[in-house]
């Protein structure tokens, strides 16, 4: 709780903050493992849709706290709680930029590898320069699709789930760098 206990106001925006960082917490563990269902062979298109839904709820039950800083009074709060807010505030812009993309990727999912591997392959492509550093796996994935990879291979099925790995990836990255810059 803030130092100045009659400040109820500062109570509330630190109370978000926090409820906004485990929520994102779960959420980043939550990727983590959808990610790691891909080295498996176990990722499916059920599976990105539900850790989407899942994602999409999170961030829109959460996005008040982008609007702390706004509120009358808020440069009468503890420094402290003021820097947690800019500082959530920064995280969750970041993550609506790229959680934005998700209801399109899950209409690329539904696309045919064969059919419309141009367009899986450049969504890919796009993605992968925002990605640092994909895991192994999906980093295997992105250079068999740079190749040209055959639609039709072992791998040919992800390639349709491809641009929803990488985003789920960036988004899981996003937050990991996020919570490190926590004040």
């Amino acid at each position: 709780m803030p130092k100045d206990t009659g400040d109820a106001a500062a109570a509330k925006a630190e109370k978000a903050v926090r409820e906004a960082e485990k929520a994102l917490t779960r959420v980043q563990a939550d990727l983590n493992k959808a990610i790691m269902l891909v080295k498996q062979d176990k990722f499916t298109e059920k599976r990105a849709k539900a850790i989407v839904a899942k994602t999409l709820a999170v961030m829109s039950k959460h996005k008040k706290v982008t609007k702390l800083q706004t509120e009358k009074g808020f440069k009468d709060y503890p420094q402290e709680i003021q820097d947690q807010v800019l500082w959530i505030d920064e995280l969750m812009n970041d993550l609506l930029a790229h959680t934005e993309q998700l209801p399109r990727m899950v209409k690329l999912m539904k696309k045919s590898p064969e059919k419309d591997i141009k367009v899986l392959s450049k969504q890919s492509k796009v993605l992968a320069l925002e990605v640092k550093q994909p895991p192994k796996h999906v980093g295997v994935l992105v250079k068999e699709v740079k190749k040209g990879l055959d639609a039709g291979g072992p791998n040919g099925a992800l390639i349709a789930l491809l641009p929803m790995i990488m985003l789920l990836w960036l988004i899981c990255d996003t937050i990991v760098r996020g919570l490190r810059k926590r004040p």
